[in-house]
């Protein structure tokens, strides 16, 4: 690889780059994430159990905490969790722990794109243009998904692409050293994100076979290139058996958990057809358009788009200008070759295949596809620019596209916007979950049961209690009897668990929503005013921008109301917030 001052430039400007970010990260965590309660279900399931393995680790030791971690049936992966409860160890628990490993992957992420396209098309221009691409890409800063979301698809998406790095660093492995990044960057991906491993084994199928079938019809040949696909082909072998003795045991062990929650959960069970109603799937052609759709729109979005076209439009510009020169000498060694294009493809397609041919669809996983979109682009560019085109314009073109990134990533970070409708709505959660804390410890209650009578991302019970951890530092144990899915509740079954809880959240009007639970509220919903009416005391209120929020505590059963009609009084015994 060629070293010049260019690239020497390169390096030192990263860190300064990377630095800014950070900076900008950590502001806007504080501003806008940081106060307020944690959204989304797989966040606050991911952080309640960080902070439960930090307190455990504070009386065990982290050693055996980890060790139990590990044990226990996980469905999804097993790096994420423990790799913050280590971090929490050793700085200390909290919110802005968790997501500096977002931020560090992040960072981690662009560095090996930036420097595999250098290693591996020779050209400054073609990784500053790698990562303007990677700086202006939507993902980061989706809401649900992104850098500011603690969940395994930011994570696993930032992992995906330092895997592709490898592959491209090391000329797609045609030297015997590249097994070693690669074989390591795959593991620490799949571990994290076991569906990952459907992806590496499907990509090593493609590109196995159609190496075997390149080197089969080249035997005998002892050209260059014959060579080093056979290389290619040996160490991709040795790299599959690799992956595979050290996943292998780790996906048996979780067998059962991983089957109930794709294989039940994905496929068999109730809740697919519930999420694609959700997400507007309606036949085959809704089917294979929700990927590139998501993918284009949301996980890349406009600005991606406007800077790549702008890069690459300028760049054919110049070459139209300038056709009497000629390249390099060493322009032939630097272009891809049509396997190496084929490989890029793999890497975009085989995890495309496999979430479309997934019956749940979900807006946040897609981000895993935008490293190789953003390595086709910037290798495209790289190679481009090695024909008729002089250096200095090539590199005032890339330079743009990398400024124009850090202005869209810039513009994103300095946006004052919270993860919820506006700051008066978290305001209006924190308000509720401090005034159910605080009836909690008034009526003694270590492990109060909660029923929700909506399905929402800011009500759910293990939102209560890393809320309850992040702001007191002890672990809060409140736990769902009602409302912690969105599948049906029959009459009884809702009963039921307003006769089990302790307090519930009850809003004033029956609320829309396709859920199925949503449904079985409305169709109930004056009996339950009812029996909240007969047995509940209301002790304080919320107003949210769709409805008013109720909490209401169980009545001595001596007090009880015989009334059976109204919703429940709203008297000098109501707190308004």
């Amino acid at each position: 690889m060629v070293f010049d001052k260019r690239a020497r430039l390169l390096y030192w400007l990263l860190p300064c780059l990377f630095f800014a970010e950070a900076v900008l990260l950590v502001e806007k965590a504080h501003r806008d994430v940081v106060w307020s309660y944690p959204p989304y279900f797989d966040q606050c399931q991911f952080l309640y159990q960080t902070y439960q393995m930090h307190e455990q680790a504070g009386q065990l030791g982290i050693g055996p905490v980890l060790k139990a971690y590990a044990a226990a049936p996980n469905a999804q992966g097993v790096l994420l969790v423990p790799a913050a409860a280590v971090l929490s160890h050793w700085i200390g628990a909290g919110r802005m722990t968790c997501l500096s490993l977002n931020f560090a992957l992040f960072v981690l992420a662009q560095a090996a794109v930036v420097w595999a396209v250098h290693r591996r098309s020779r050209s400054v221009p073609g990784a500053l243009f790698a990562g303007g691409l990677m700086l202006a890409a939507g993902f980061t800063f989706m809401d649900a998904g992104g850098v500011l979301d603690f969940r395994l698809d930011f994570a696993a998406s930032c992992l995906y692409a330092v895997l592709l790095s490898a592959v491209v660093g090391t000329d797609f492995l045609a030297q015997r050293w590249g097994l070693w990044p690669v074989v390591g960057s795959a593991v620490l991906f799949a571990a994290t994100r076991f569906i990952g491993t459907v992806y590496i084994v499907g990509i090593g199928l493609v590109e196995g076979g159609g190496y075997a079938w390149l080197a089969w019809r080249e035997r005998g040949q002892n050209t260059s290139a014959a060579i080093a696909r056979r290389h290619r082909c040996r160490y991709g072998v040795w790299a599959g058996i690799a992956f595979g003795v050290a996943m292998g045991p780790l996906l048996w062990y979780h067998r059962h958990a991983i089957f109930d929650y794709y294989g039940i959960g994905h496929v068999l069970g109730p809740e697919r057809w519930v999420r694609e109603q959700e997400q507007g799937i309606a036949g085959i052609a809704s089917v294979l358009a929700y990927y590139p759709r998501s993918v284009g729109f949301d996980h890349l979005g406009g600005a991606f788009w406007q800077l790549a076209a702008l890069g690459l439009g300028a760049l054919g510009a110049l070459r139209l200008t300038a056709r009497g020169q000629a390249g390099g000498a060493s322009d032939k060694e630097a272009r891809l070759p049509v396997t190496s294009w084929l490989t890029l493809a793999a890497f975009g397609a085989v995890p495309g295949l496999v979430l479309t041919l997934n019956a749940v669809k979900s807006p946040v996983v897609g981000s895993v596809l935008v490293a190789p979109v953003v390595f086709i682009l910037a290798l495209w560019f790289a190679q481009l620019a090695r024909d008729r085109v002089q250096s200095a314009l090539v590199l005032l073109v890339a330079a743009v596209v990398l400024g124009g990134g850090w202005l869209a990533f810039a513009v994103r970070a300095s946006a004052r916007e919270t993860h919820a409708f506006h700051p008066g709505y978290s305001q209006a959660i924190n308000a509720l979950y401090g005034e159910i804390v605080r009836q909690a410890d008034v009526r003694g209650l270590a492990r109060p049961r909660l029923a929700f009578l909506t399905v929402d991302d800011a009500l759910l019970s293990s939102a209560l209690n890393v809320w309850v951890y992040e702001n007191t530092g002890r672990l809060f144990e409140a736990r769902s009897v009602l409302g912690g899915t969105i599948m049906e509740a029959t009459p009884a079954q809702i009963m039921a668990g307003l006769d089990t809880a302790d307090m519930v959240i009850l809003p004033d009007r029956p609320l829309p929503g396709s859920y199925p639970f949503h449904v079985s509220v409305r169709q109930n919903f004056d009996a339950i005013t009812a029996y909240c009416r007969r047995t509940m005391v209301p002790v304080s209120q919320v107003t949210l921008p769709r409805c008013t929020l109720t909490l209401c505590v169980k009545r001595p059963a001596a007090e009880s109301v015989q009334s059976t009609e109204g919703p429940p009084p709203s008297g000098s015994g109501v707190v308004s917030r």
